[in-house]
């Protein structure tokens, strides 16, 4: 089964009052955000601490959400959310979430098939809606930061005192990182070749 296959991202979308990811939905994912601990580092700054708290965040208008569903008939469960915020100038801040069952491997394929499709999306002209896209990750969060430059991205700048941390009661810095398509293109090429050598 090819990437394209396997996986299925659902935007968050209402359409004719009927929501694409159902609030029941949505809780249901925040319970498994909160049973894997992973809400600690995509709410570091303690904004976001119950369901009704994701719920609102997820339907907000400066927030586009973005689900990942596994499609393989032994799982077929949601693997990621990717949130997009920030708009600006044609870029916008990518925000990752991959639940445990994909750490790893797996995860890096559901970020790079997600970026292309992130980084391939036009508007009516043709012009791609996210020429650039950013992340802002805590310099705690070493884990990301490696992730971040797994999927690609180029590491620009480290902002010191950026973000609060509820978790730690103090400021941390943020490492800023950044892709394009080109940069996305070039990854995967990599990413490829390493498969290849590997075997």
């Amino acid at each position: 089964m090819s990437e394209g296959e396997r996986w299925r991202i659902i935007p968050y979308a209402v359409v004719d009052g009927v929501a694409s990811l159902r609030p029941s939905l949505l809780r249901g994912l925040f319970f498994q955000m909160k049973m894997e601990r992973l809400d600690r580092w995509i709410f570091h700054d303690g904004s976001v601490g119950t369901a009704d708290d994701f719920v609102a965040l997820a339907t907000s208008a400066g927030v586009h959400l973005f689900a990942v569903y596994d499609t393989d008939k032994d799982r077929q469960q949601f693997a990621a959310l990717v949130f997009l915020t920030n708009y600006m100038g044609g870029s916008a801040l990518v925000h990752h979430c991959y639940f445990r069952d994909y750490w790893g491997a797996q995860a890096r394929e559901i970020g790079r098939f997600v970026f292309d499709f992130l980084l391939g999306m036009e508007d009516g002209a043709g012009q791609a809606l996210y020429p650039v896209i950013m992340g802002l990750t805590p310099v705690n969060n070493r884990l990301g930061v490696r992730f971040a430059e797994a999927l690609g991205g180029r590491i620009a700048a480290t902002i010191p005192e950026m973000f609060w941390d509820e978790h730690e009661g103090r400021r941390v810095g943020a490492v800023l990182s950044y892709i394009t398509r080109e940069i996305a293109a070039e990854s995967r090429v990599r990413a490829v070749a390493g498969r290849k050598e590997a075997a």
